[in-house]
C-alpha cells in the first residue's frame, strides 16, 4: 500500500524519507498539528504512536482516509471452450503444485481439434494424481490453456472412431493398453462418476464392449454406459472379469493375447434391461392428451373367400417378399440367380416350365463389377437377354447397415420403375457378406438390422429382395450367420454342388407360403467374349438347366467345424490377434478358446511371429 501525498498535511521531507500529520490521530484525538506520520522511501508507513499490535488497525484507518482505494482485481472467470483454434500456444503441462507430469493424453474433436488434455502427475511421497486441461476463454475475452475440465457435454477419447466396434474403458491408460492389442478403444475424461457428462454419439450405430474396472465404482460406470447406449448402439457386450482378479483390476493389468480373448467372450446384453429413465410430463390444461391411434381389425364373420400368396415366380418367389440364396463359394449361385433374373426381365418361363410374371429387375453387383458385367454380356450373347429387357445394375457399394442405405435403394427402385415404365418385381443383393461389411453375420443384433433394411426396401417398394449368401465350412448345416436372417425371409434355396461333379443343384429348403418343388440341376456352358490385351480368352457361364434326375443327394450336417493349429496359418499376415482371430471365425467356425488354444501352440513352436505390421507365418 501507498500513500498519496496530496491527500496528507504537513507533508515533508525528513531523512531518506518523509513525515506529515497522521489522518487517523486527527480524526480520532484531534491531533492536527503532529507530524508523526513517517512514510520511507519504499511507500511503507506508519504512526510512531501506534506501533505493536494496535499499528495495523491504525495503518488500514489511515489509508481508508487518504489513500487511492484502488479497486481489487476482478476475478477472471474462465470458461472452457469446444476446441482450441490452430493458432492456440503449444500447452505447458507444468502444474503450481504436482510438477511435470508423468504422462499425458490428448482428446481431440473429430476434425483433429484438441479438445482437452488429462495429464497424470506421481509426486513423490503422494497418491496419483490427474489433472484436466482445456483451451479457456474468460469475461474480458481472454484466451488461454487452463487446469479445468472440458464443456459439457465432453469429447470421448480416440475420436474419430472409424471401426465398427470399440471397447470402452475408464481411464486413458487403459485405452491405451486396449489400442495396443489392435483393438479400437475409448474412454471418458474423469472419473467413474462422470460418464453422463460425455457426448456418446460417436458411437451410435456400432457394437460397444464395455470393460468396467474391478470395483463398485466400475460396476456403477458400467450401469451409466449401458443405459446411455441402449437407445443409440447396434449391440453392447460386457467384458466378463475373470474369477480372483484383484479390486480395480482392469484391462491395463492384462496381456494384450488375454485383452482379445476376452473381448472375443464378452457376454450381449439386452438393452431392455437397461430402461431410459422416465421423465415426467406436465400435461398442459389447454392440450388434452392424444390417444394412441388403434391398429385397424376386422370380425372373423366379415372375412369371405379365400387367400393366396401372388408368385411372380411359379411355386418360387413371392412377390413383395424376401429370399436367400445361398451356397459355398464356385457353386454356381449368382449365375443362377441372374439367370432366374433374365428370365423376370423378359417375362419367359423360368427353366421352361415355371410361369413368371414380367418385371424390372435390379442386380446390386458387391462381389465384382467385371464379373457382372461379362456375365451380363455371355446372356446378351447367347441370345437369353434381349435389347430392351428392363434388367438394371448397380456397382456402387450399398450396405444394409449403414443409415440411409435402404431408404436410397429403394428411391433407386423407385426411380427406375418411373423411368423404365416397368414395375420392378425383383432386387437382388450379390452378396450379403458385402451388404454387411463390418459388421459380424453371426451377431443377433447386425443381422437384425440388415433384415429390418431389407424390409425397408421391400416395404418402400413392393419388390422382392433376394440376397445371395455363403454357407459355413459344414456345408450340410445351411447358411451360415445368425438364425434370424432364415427366420425373416419367406423363400431359402440352397445350391449345391458335389465335390468332382459339374452339375450344381438347387433345392428349396424353406417356403413359407408356397409348396417346395422339385430340385432343380443346373451345370455351367462357358462363353468365350473375346481376348484379353495378352490375346488370352475373356471367358464367362451361362446356365445349363439339366433334367431332375441328376439333382445330386442332400448332404448330412456333419460334426461341428473345426480348424487345426496348422490351418489357421493360411489366415496370416493378420495386423493383429483380433483380426486373425476374426477371420479363422468367419471361415471356419472355430471358437474363440480353441483359436487361443492354436496359437499358444504355434507360438511355442515358433511358428509364428510378429512384425511392425503385426503377425506372419514363421
Amino acid at each position: 500500500m501507498s500513500l498519496e501525498p496530496s491527500r496528507l498535511g504537513k507533508y515533508r521531507a525528513k531523512g531518506d524519507g518523509h513525515t506529515a500529520r497522521c489522518p487517523a490521530c486527527a480524526l480520532t484525538g484531534g491531533d492536527t498539528s503532529g507530524d508523526h506520520l513517517f512514510i520511507s522511501p519504499d511507500g511503507k508507513f506508519g504512526c510512531v504512536l501506534h506501533q505493536g499490535d494496535s499499528g495495523s488497525d491504525h495503518r488500514t484507518e489511515i489509508f481508508n482516509l487518504v489513500g487511492i482505494k484502488t479497486a481489487a482485481k476482478e476475478k477472471s472467470e474462465w470458461t472452457a471452450l469446444p476446441s482450441a483454434p490452430e493458432s492456440a500456444p503449444a500447452p505447458t503441462l507444468t502444474h503450481y503444485e504436482l510438477g511435470t507430469p508423468s504422462a499425458h493424453w490428448i482428446y481431440r474433436t473429430k476434425e483433429g481439434r484438441i479438445a482437452g488434455i488429462t495429464a497424470r502427475f506421481n509426486p513423490p511421497g503422494l497418491k496419483k494424481e490427474t489433472r484436466p486441461m482445456t483451451w479457456c476463454k474468460d469475461q474480458h475475452g481472454n484466451t488461454a490453456w487452463k487446469w479445468k475440465a472440458q464443456a459439457e457435454p465432453r469429447t470421448i477419447y480416440g475420436l474419430p472412431i472409424n471401426d465398427r466396434a470399440v471397447v470402452i474403458v475408464e481411464g486413458e491408460k487403459t485405452a491405451e493398453a486396449v489400442k495396443a492389442a489392435g483393438l479400437t478403444a475409448t474412454t471418458w475424461q474423469g472419473g467413474s462418476g462422470t460418464v453422463t457428462k460425455s457426448d456418446w454419439s460417436p458411437l451410435a450405430g456400432k457394437i460397444c464392449f464395455i470393460w468396467p474396472d474391478n470395483d463398485q465404482p466400475g460396476s456403477k460406470a458400467k450401469d451409466d454406459l449401458l443405459r446411455i447406449l441402449a437407445p443409440i448402439a447396434a449391440e453392447i457386450r460386457v467384458i466378463q472379469i475373470p474369477d480372483g482378479m484383484p479390486e480395480g483390476w482392469d484391462a491395463a493389468d492384462t496381456t494384450p493375447d488375454e485383452i482379445c480373448q476376452l473381448v472375443d467372450e464378452a457376454a450381449i446384453v439386452d438393452p431392455a434391461d437397461y430402461p431410459q429413465p422416465e421423465v415426467e410430463t406436465k400435461q398442459s390444461d389447454e392440450i388434452p392428451s392424444k390417444t394412441p391411434k388403434p391398429f385397424e381389425f376386422f370380425h372373423a364373420d366379415h372375412l369371405e373367400g379365400t387367400s393366396e400368396p401372388t408368385d411372380f415366380v411359379e411355386g418360387l418367389l413371392t412377390e413383395g417378399g424376401a429370399s436367400v440364396i445361398y451356397g459355398p463359394s464356385n457353386c454356381g449361385k449368382s449365375f443362377w440367380i441372374v439367370d432366374l433374373g433374365v428370365s423376370v426381365a423378359s417375362g419367359a418361363p423360368f427353366r421352361d416350365e415355371l410361369e413368371v410374371e414380367q418385371g424390372a429387375v435390379v442386380y446390386i453387383a458387391l462381389e465384382g463389377a467385371h464379373g457382372a458385367k461379362n456375365r451380363i454380356a455371355a446372356l446378351k450373347q447367347a441370345g437369353r437377354l434381349k435389347p430392351g429387357a428392363p434388367f438394371f445394375l448397380i456397382f456402387e457399394s450399398v450396405s444394409l447397415l449403414e443409415s440411409g442405405h435402404a431408404s436410397r435403394l429403394a428411391e433407386t427402385v423407385s426411380r427406375i420403375s418411373e423411368e423404365s415404365g416397368v414395375k420392378v418385381r425383383l432386387v437382388i443383393l450379390d452378396t450379403m457378406a458385402r451388404a454387411m461389411a463390418g459388421g459380424d453375420e453371426n451377431s443377433g443384433v447386425d443381422m437384425t438390422a440388415a433384415v429390418k433394411s431389407i424390409d425397408e426396401i421391400r416395404a418402400a417398394t413392393g419388390a422382392h429382395v433376394a440376397i445371395v449368401h455363403h454357407c459355413g465350412k459344414d456345408e450340410a448345416r445351411g447358411a451360415r450367420g445368425h438364425s434370424s436372417l432364415r427366420a425373416a425371409v419367406d423363400t431359402e434355396i440352397e445350391v449345391s454342388r458335389a465335390s468332382g461333379e459339374t452339375v450344381s443343384t438347387v433345392r428349396v429348403t424353406k417356403q413359407r407360403d408356397l409348396q417346395a418343388g422339385e430340385a432343380m440341376p443346373f451345370s455351367l456352358d462357358v462363353v468365350t467374349l473375346g481376348t484379353d490385351r495378352r490375346g488370352k480368352p475373356i471367358t464367362s457361364c451361362i446356365v445349363r438347366h439339366e433334367d431332375e434326375m441328376m439333382a445330386s443327394t442332400p448332404g448330412k450336417a456333419g460334426r461341428k467345424p473345426t480348424c487345426t493349429a496348422e490351418e489357421m496359418l493360411q489366415f496370416l499376415p493378420a495386423s493383429s490377434v483380433s483380426e486373425w482371430q476374426q477371420r479363422v471365425k468367419e471361415e471356419t467356425g472355430l471358437a474363440a478358446s480353441q483359436f487361443y488354444s492354436h496359437k499358444k501352440n504355434l507360438e511355442a513352436g515358433n511358428r509364428i511371429r510378429k512384425t511392425p505390421t503385426g503377425l506372419q507365418a514363421a
